[in-house]
């Protein structure tokens, strides 16, 4: 729902210079946007049946939607980017290039601060990483 207003501004700047890499994931059910960015995109456009609200079960298989393209890609690094996120594609290639992508790593700004989180009779501190922009390397892809 957001083509007009947002995705259309990354489809015309930063998305031309790494389209064949890169893959939208969306729960727009609007049949002209999803024309127009099938138009565009092609196969890399991919249209869930999620709902588009911001309740648990709808993330939940947005994540699932968006983790089952990572896996297809076989890539040393997945990322994704909000609709409204312009990405500097070479400075993302400078600051993934400084980390091993062969260790789990997620790159990505904390939401808050660590959640105490019981799992079989101990207490993790877990920090969550924004939706907005994350980027994992293809070992932590396989641990989730």
């Amino acid at each position: 729902k957001n083509y007009h207003s947002r995705l259309r501004y990354s489809l015309e700047t930063w998305w031309k210079s790494v389209q064949n890499k890169v893959y939208v994931v969306s729960d727009d059910s609007d049949p002209k946007s999803v024309i127009t960015a099938r138009k565009i995109m092609g196969k890399h456009f991919i249209q869930t049946k999620c709902g588009s609200d911001y309740y648990s079960p709808s993330l939940a298989c947005k994540c699932q939607a968006e983790l089952d393209v990572f896996y297809k890609a076989d890539a040393r690094w997945s990322c994704r980017f909000d609709d409204d996120s312009y990405v500097n594609v070479p400075l993302l290639k400078n600051i993934l290039a400084e980390h091993n992508a062969n260790e789990r790593i997620l790159i990505g700004r904390r939401t808050m601060d660590p959640w105490a989180l019981p799992f079989r009779g101990r207490t993790y501190n877990v920090t969550f990483p924004t939706g907005n922009a994350l980027c994992i390397s293809r070992p932590l892809l396989h641990c989730l």
